[in-house]
């Protein structure tokens, strides 16, 4: 596991390449920008341990290289893409949901009349579920009482609680009426 995190952690570095050059990006300027990451500490300490966030980052990139494709050609393709890998990157960590809204305003700029495509949107959010599927998999794998159960999902409110990340809420302590903390609040939801 903690090989598959630095496997994506290379691939992140490598996915800020590829998006950079999309992007028209000189050679120099998209490899100095993958280095860059690359050598960050933030990086590297999560990518020689077993966490979430590696594969946040290669997912993330995927999610903005799909955005980037359909801003350049507007092929429908890369909107369905984006949407398929968006719902997988939120069944690794809720974190990945902020492009979300990102990519509505994007499509809403760049050309408001997609979202008007009624079967488009229907596939686009038909292919955002299909991956959170996998959430239906944890109440079988409670069931069995495993050596490692978070939060225990056998039950639909259990299973529940699990998804909206509610057991982090009990730490989830509001120091005002600050932006920050209203991010805080937001994301422990």
């Amino acid at each position: 596991v903690n090989l598959f995190s630095a496997v994506c952690g290379s691939l992140s570095c490598v996915m800020v390449y590829i998006v950079a050059r999309r992007m028209d990006l000189t050679r120099l300027a998209s490899a100095a920008g993958a280095l860059m990451l690359g050598a960050s500490r933030e990086l590297w300490a999560q990518s020689v341990i077993a966490e979430v966030y590696t594969l946040n980052a290669f997912i993330f990139m995927v999610c903005l290289l799909c955005l980037v494709e359909w801003n350049r050609n507007r092929n429908p393709r890369w909107l369905m893409a984006f949407s398929f890998v968006l719902g997988l990157g939120m069944t690794n960590h809720h974190t990945i949901g902020i492009i979300g809204p990102a990519a509505v305003a994007l499509v809403l700029w760049r050309n408001w009349r997609t979202v008007l495509k009624w079967k488009l949107v229907l596939l686009c959010t038909a292919l955002f579920i299909l991956p959170l599927g996998i959430y239906l998999y944890l109440p079988l794998r409670a069931a069995t009482y495993p050596y490692m159960d978070w939060g225990h999902p056998e039950t639909i409110s259990q299973l529940w609680s699990h998804v909206t990340r509610a057991q982090y809420k009990i730490n989830a302590e509001p120091v005002g009426g600050t932006a920050v903390s209203l991010f805080f609040e937001f994301t422990m939801v």
